[in-house]
């Protein structure tokens, strides 16, 4: 999920931070509209039998990484 909101989603979660920082604890109301942009920007995706494919060869590729040097790569 965190690929998907760095990368593809960047823009819906950066709003609502800001609108976030502006409103403080308000932000749960008031930043209603932001939130859903972002949840539904990033469920597109998540959804998307594509990137699931491309998510899973990525995952694999770190898995065998590991297991052929014991180093845990980064995401």
């Amino acid at each position: 999920m965190q690929h998907a909101r760095k990368t593809q989603c960047a823009q819906p979660w950066e709003e609502l931070a800001e609108c976030a920082r502006r409103w403080h604890w308000v932000s749960v109301a008031i930043c209603r509209r932001q939130f859903d942009a972002a949840m539904g920007c990033t469920k597109q995706h998540l959804l998307d039998p594509e990137f699931q494919e491309q998510m899973r060869k990525h995952y694999l590729e770190l898995r065998a990484t590991y297991r052929s040097t014991g180093i845990e790569p980064r995401f």
